[in-house]
């Protein structure tokens, strides 16, 4: 299993492929808060990219096998294909290379508290409205964000290492990466069935993901979801219920 541990700089250069991307450019931004060397490419210039190489990163505009240097490990979005030039010459020079989500996953750990927003709609909402909370408490959260948000100034915030806040994204299976103190699931419906094949493969997914949550960590999750039992009945972590229908924890009344 990969493993990624914040503060010991063994992979004191990371290269980004497909930097420019909402969570990727939020996990470089993190890195090179950190003091890490951080380069990349992606295949448009835009202001993420911008703002990334005025905090120090190195980013190329297209791919080139050349743009990796003597980078110490390879993140890859989910957006390149396996054939991707940069891509195969680290695997060619024995330049270690993880997804995303497993980056992601790797560096949940590194948190005392990781809060994982996920679900098949509501996601962006939901952490943005979590953020904003957050953001106004004394907690200094680490935030990384699948949209902008005003309050932030962005799509990403760094913080202490004691809360990070995240969207968890079901597609291709990424949330089976992920191993959060906290995770939330909003809904389970149909969708990106060009990976799923119908609605079973989507709950036991997120059943997946909720056994993924850390020793003595919480579930959150919508006891409205007619598949939410699947989830409860498969994980170890203390489950909180919400809704509306249901004799749960917290519920809403009198909306209007």
């Amino acid at each position: 299993m990969f493993t990624f541990c914040i503060s010991d700089h063994k992979y004191s250069h990371v290269h980004f492929i497909g930097i420019g991307g909402i969570s990727m450019s939020g996990l470089a931004e993190i890195l090179l808060t950190e003091g890490y060397k951080v380069s990349g490419s992606d295949a448009n210039n835009s202001h993420i990219v911008e703002r990334l190489k005025s905090l120090g990163a190195d980013i190329y505009i297209n791919h080139n096998e050349a743009n990796i240097g003597n980078a110490d490990l390879v993140v890859y979005t989910d957006a390149i294909s396996m054939d991707n030039v940069e891509l195969l010459a680290a695997q060619n020079k024995n330049i270690p290379t993880v997804d995303r989500a497993t980056f992601l996953g790797a560096l949940m750990k590194n948190y005392t508290n990781s809060i994982a927003i996920s679900g098949t709609h509501g996601k962006t909402t939901t952490t943005s409205m979590i953020a904003t909370i957050l953001n106004r408490s004394v907690l200094n959260p680490t935030i990384l964000l699948g949209g902008k948000l005003d309050e932030i100034g962005g799509n990403v915030q760094l913080g202490n290492k004691e809360y990070l806040l995240t969207e968890a994204c079901e597609y291709k299976g990424n949330i089976l990466k992920y191993f959060p103190t906290m995770a939330v699931i909003l809904n389970m419906e149909e969708d990106h069935l060009d990976y799923f094949k119908n609605i079973h493969h989507i709950v036991d997914t997120f059943a997946g993901y909720g056994k993924n949550i850390q020793e003595n960590g919480f579930l959150i999750i919508n006891m409205d979801d007619e598949n939410a039992n699947m989830v409860v009945e498969n994980t170890n972590a203390n489950v909180i219920g919400f809704g509306i229908n249901n004799n749960v924890d917290y519920s809403c009344e009198n909306i209007s």
